[in-house]
């Protein structure tokens, strides 16, 4: 229970900045197309995640590789998320904008 209470606190804490990234890099009718881009693609997470889950518990007969792809494509997430960081502080120093 303790574990799944900092999980929940980690990724409570991580929504804000979360939802800051897009409206940071872009702006008018494209942060508008970013952000339903965004929730279309978690919207489609929804349905296809458990999908995922289930052919990979069915495939290797426990959870262990279902959740280690789980943590993958969070880690890839978090690692998209500081390229484009570092693209923006990159942009930020040159006075270029999009």
């Amino acid at each position: 229970m303790l574990a799944l209470s900092l999980a929940t606190l980690g990724i409570f804490a991580a929504i804000g900045t979360f939802w800051s990234l897009p409206t940071s890099i872009l702006t008018g009718t494209g942060a508008a197309a970013g952000l339903a881009l965004i929730n279309s693609i978690g919207n489609c997470g929804g349905f296809v995640g458990p999908v995922i889950i289930g052919q990979l518990k069915g495939a290797t007969g426990d959870f262990a590789g279902a959740l280690l792809f789980l943590a993958g494509a969070l880690g890839f997430g978090g690692v998209l998320a500081l390229h484009f960081a570092q693209m923006e502080r990159q942009r930020g120093r040159s006075g270029h904008t999009v």
